[in-house]
């Protein structure tokens, strides 16, 4: 335990037991980059992630293709939203916000949440996801 005026380097909370960061989960295949298509089509310039629950849901029982028509779709819900031209809210938060919207992709009307807080280096990146997701 750490005393007060104590500057020793020893972590208040001790050693370090587990850590899975965001690119942890991008090589397992929790999160998907979309980056590339996200800046092409909500021109959204950040890191950008979707969940493997929100693929699954987007385009059930295929391989994830970054250049999938369901991934543009997601975008463009992504631009109309921030745009105010879709059903949309957002919630500010002390390390950044959340903004839930619906799109239509393939005929199908789904909802999402764009999440915009730190990465694994404290810098800014975007994760969408379903609604129930975190």
């Amino acid at each position: 335990m750490r005393r007060l005026g104590d500057d020793s380097d020893d972590d208040f909370f001790g050693d370090e037991i587990f850590r899975y960061t965001r690119q942890d989960a991008i090589r397992d295949g929790y999160l998907l980059d979309i980056s590339t298509a996200a800046r092409a089509r909500a021109d959204l310039k950040l890191p950008s992630a979707i969940t493997l629950g929100l693929w699954e849901a987007l385009a059930r029982g295929e391989k994830f293709n970054p250049h999938h028509p369901a991934v543009m779709d997601l975008c463009d819900g992504v631009a109309f939203a921030a745009a105010g031209l879709t059903s949309s809210e957002w919630f500010d938060r002390e390390d950044g916000g959340t903004l839930f919207f619906t799109f239509k992709s393939c005929g199908r009307k789904l909802s999402a949440k764009f999440v915009l807080g730190p990465g694994d280096d404290a810098m800014p990146v975007v994760t969408i996801m379903l609604p129930g997701e975190d």
